[in-house]
């Protein structure tokens, strides 16, 4: 998977950058997609278009109905034609993990999203993934001593902080629990006794002052709320409880 944040700011929006802003016929960035989904093709080069610095191709299939792979820089198509030789070469980067439960899975999404903050920990991936941490129980007469792998859960005082418990590998919500006491975690880990890997995230509480804002861990008293985008300017003061993320 390939990220550079140097081409994109916190909305998506191009950063003007005199080093990335030669024209397509000089520019290193190069990429080619090849989707099968109209509708989602349309997306990818809609996006591409507001970054004049990539030239983009898209990708035809040969008599044989095989993919038409050339050189580019990045590849954005489906997982089947992506050369994985060329990747692993460090030649060619591609839109999929080689093995992708690294992200369908939530502990491997939260292993992968911690390494990656972890590289530049003041950067938006840092910032804006909430708190996770990976909860493995192989046996539910051993919830205490698995409890000891993540204090932060375990010490809290009965109300302090708000958490979400995910089971790594259930979809639709299935299993999900939010609760602000141990007691409250071990009653679902009982009621899903076939589960055996969680990801268990703190609430990630936003302070919004005109258009600025930032965490706090301290303010109660408001409903979670999923936000997929945060728009300002704000009233002074407004508090957003996010509970969502990995």
């Amino acid at each position: 998977m390939w990220w550079d944040e140097r081409f994109a700011n916190f909305d998506g929006d191009v950063t003007p950058n005199q080093t990335c802003a030669a024209s397509a016929s000089t520019s290193s960035l190069t990429a080619s997609v090849a989707l099968e989904s109209t509708y989602i093709r349309e997306l990818v080069l809609a996006a591409f278009d507001r970054r004049p610095e990539w030239a983009v191709t898209v990708q035809t299939t040969d008599c044989d109905g095989e993919t038409i792979k050339d050189n580019d820089l990045f590849y954005w198509g489906e997982y089947e034609g992506i050369d994985w030789e060329r990747v692993h070469a460090g030649q060619q980067h591609a839109c999929c993990y080689c093995f992708r439960k690294g992200l369908i899975r939530k502990a491997h999404l939260c292993h992968n999203t911690k390494k990656w903050a972890a590289k530049d920990p003041n950067g938006w991936l840092a910032k804006s993934v909430p708190e996770a941490f990976i909860f493995e129980l192989d046996d539910i007469d051993y919830i205490e001593e698995a409890l000891c792998d993540v204090p932060e859960v375990r010490d809290m005082p009965d109300g302090s902080a708000r958490w979400i418990a995910k089971p790594s590998i259930t979809n639709q919500a299935t299993g999900i629990c939010i609760f602000d006491r141990v007691s409250q975690l071990v009653t679902a880990l009982h009621a899903n006794e076939d589960l055996r890997e969680w990801v268990l995230q703190r609430e990630k509480i936003w302070v919004h002052s005109s258009d600025v804002c930032w965490p706090s861990c301290n303010l109660q008293g408001t409903k979670p709320t999923k936000v997929r985008k945060m728009a300002g300017p704000w009233p002074p003061g407004l508090v957003v409880r996010v509970c969502t993320g990995i």
